[in-house]
């Protein structure tokens, strides 16, 4: 009886989704026909409905002779008339997404609501269950996410070609839909939210929805951080929070002790596994314009976001933390850490000795903010002798993570243990996935270009001419030769072409931002077009003349991963990985 009666529960659900669904939908075509009649006028809506009737009899039942009266129709359009159609059907598209995507959200707060038997498919939960089903053990889990990392990338090919003013007119209908969903209106609110998403319909019919101009590299590094800031940095706790509760649900052996679970931070219950990368701003491989300079605003611009967005969420953490004193004793290793802050921020910081958190809060701000001020008048000079950053300004994640973790362990000391769990938490996963760089940010660059660069670079120094014109085997040699010297081959000043140039100076920007600005705003450097080992120690070759690979100390700043694309190297890739594991140097 249980089980049919939760059948029946989830049969009502969806069929209550589906009719608020099909609502959504009609609410949303009827006021976009009603803006096509009164501005494009009866004909255009005229032919809009029996071009869509017309398609559905065919969906419905196939026809090859209506089919061909379909086409013929459209064959006799005139452009005018082609443009208003697909225009309509475009955004009438739109709109159905829109819904969808509404009929997925309040399906899973009716599920919520309701307490259905089975968590959310695409759950943390769910995942777990499976796992769980399929006879995982506790430790294994606990031992894969202590291992684990989740590295996406977002590329530099467009994931998304409408403007950013469509997607923001849209998103606009999609918070009204929302809000009708979430919020009991009177008859009146309801005519007034309706007339809004009316206006809103109104000025996306008259937007272009195409760009007048292609966008410039730094439009794109917009683009994707917008949607990074608009939908990761809300996500991105949301996550940790649903694996963190789900964890000890499925698999409460892993459940702590109260007292060691006190001693620790909750951070620790799931390991940091998430991190995101881009390419955009970053892949030059066949892009002229992504040059040193733009590489350098790109992470500039990146650095600005996440810097903004933290520096309102600490402001907003400050009003919540009023702890006093009267009622709470913060470690003596905290309050020193006030007084230290005192000291190096001078007189711009105010202690608020009887709200200690709340000061804590303030110092992240005013730090905050020297960060910001620094990247923004950054303009990352390569030089012989590295520069530090002035103090109070953060350059790794960590020193962000100890001030924020100090709040939060000194809360859970004096029993605090909602606050620590609540808005701290959550800015600690984000620094933990997004540092002070926000995208750790990949270089690309074709294998030929590296060969032309240094082609020119050795023939200069005197070492060999003709590099592109050796034997794969011969340039091996060479480089290998090369790299085993701690000799200089480049000058302050480059002699070279402008492409060679252009390659140099990649790698001193980049040495450049890792040493005074973020050294976790680049890590990898991909070699596309890459079938030989010499195509590695190409770039390694560089990256030493940059200080990015030093091979007396045995580091290297960045990892260096080549892009085996075509057959032949692909099939020889271990051959060419375990010739480079041989040599010491690599």
């Amino acid at each position: 009886m249980a089980e049919t009666s939760n059948a029946a529960g989830t049969t009502d659900l969806h069929a209550q989704v589906q009719a608020a669904l099909s609502a959504d939908i009609h609410l949303l075509g009827d006021l976009l026909g009603a803006i096509i009649r009164r501005l494009a006028g009866d004909a255009a809506f005229a032919l809009e409905e029996d071009v869509r009737a017309a398609a559905k009899a065919l969906r419905a039942a196939p026809s090859v002779d209506e089919a061909r009266k379909l086409r013929d129709r459209l064959d006799g359009l005139n452009l005018p008339e082609l443009r208003t159609l697909i225009r309509a059907f475009s955004l009438y598209f739109d709109l159905v997404n829109l819904a969808e995507q509404q009929a997925r959200v309040r399906s899973n707060r009716l599920r919520a609501l309701h307490r259905a038997p089975l968590p959310l498919e695409e759950s943390p939960e769910a995942a777990l269950l499976e796992l769980r089903a399929q006879g995982i053990s506790a430790e294994r889990v606990r031992g894969l996410l202590e291992r684990g990392l989740i590295g996406c990338v977002f590329t530099a090919h467009p994931s998304e070609a409408r403007r950013r003013t469509v997607l923001e007119k849209l998103a606009a209908v999609a918070r009204r839909l929302d809000r009708r969903e979430r919020t009991r209106l009177l008859p009146r609110e309801e005519e007034v939210a309706v007339a809004a998403i009316a206006e809103e319909l109104e000025s996306l019919w008259l937007t272009s929805t195409v760009r007048g101009k292609r966008p410039a590299v730094l439009d794109e590094v917009r683009q994707g951080l917008e949607l990074v800031e608009n939908s990761l940095l809300e996500v991105v706790p949301r996550v940790y929070r649903e694996l963190e509760t789900a964890l000890p649900r499925v698999f409460p052996e892993l459940t702590t002790q109260r007292a060691e679970e006190l001693a620790q931070p909750p951070v620790g219950t799931v390991p940091p596994l998430l991190r995101f990368g881009s390419w955009i701003g970053g892949d030059r491989d066949g892009h002229p314009d992504v040059t040193h300079d733009v590489t350098a605003a790109a992470i500039r611009l990146q650095q600005e976001t996440i810097l903004r967005h933290y520096r309102k969420l600490v402001r907003k953490l400050g009003q919540q933390l009023s702890h006093s004193r009267q009622f709470v004793a913060p470690a003596e290793e905290f309050t020193a850490s006030l007084a230290r802050d005192a000291e190096r921020l001078g007189a711009g910081f105010d202690s608020l000795a009887d709200e200690p958190y709340r000061a804590k809060c303030g110092s992240i701000a005013l730090k905050l903010r020297r960060t910001l001020v620094y990247v923004r008048s950054s303009r990352p000079h390569w030089g012989l002798e590295a520069k530090r950053p002035p103090a109070g300004v953060y350059t790794r994640r960590q020193e962000l993570l100890d001030d924020l973790e100090s709040i939060a362990a000194d809360l859970r000391a004096v029993g605090a243990e909602a606050a620590s769990l609540g808005a701290v938490h959550d800015l600690i996963r984000l620094a933990q996935v997004f540092g002070v760089h926000m995208l750790s940010l990949d270089i690309r660059q074709h294998a030929d270009v590296h060969a032309r660069a240094l082609e020119e670079i050795l023939a200069w120094a005197g070492v060999c001419s003709g590099y592109t014109k050796l034997t794969a085997n011969q340039r091996f040699d060479c480089l290998v030769q090369e790299l085993e010297k701690s000799r200089p081959l480049l000058p302050a000043r480059l002699p070279f072409s402008p492409e060679t140039n252009e390659v140099v100076e990649t790698f001193r920007t980049v040495a450049a931002v890792l040493e005074r600005q973020c050294p976790e705003a680049v890590e990898t450097y991909i070699i596309s077009g890459a079938t030989e080992p010499a195509h590695l120690l190409e770039v390694l070759l560089l990256a030493r003349e940059a200080r990015l690979f030093q091979p007396q100390e045995g580091t290297s700043r960045l990892n260096i991963v080549p892009l085996f694309e075509s057959l032949a190297p692909l099939r020889d890739a271990a051959t060419i990985v375990n010739r480079l594991l041989a040599l010491p140097v690599y």
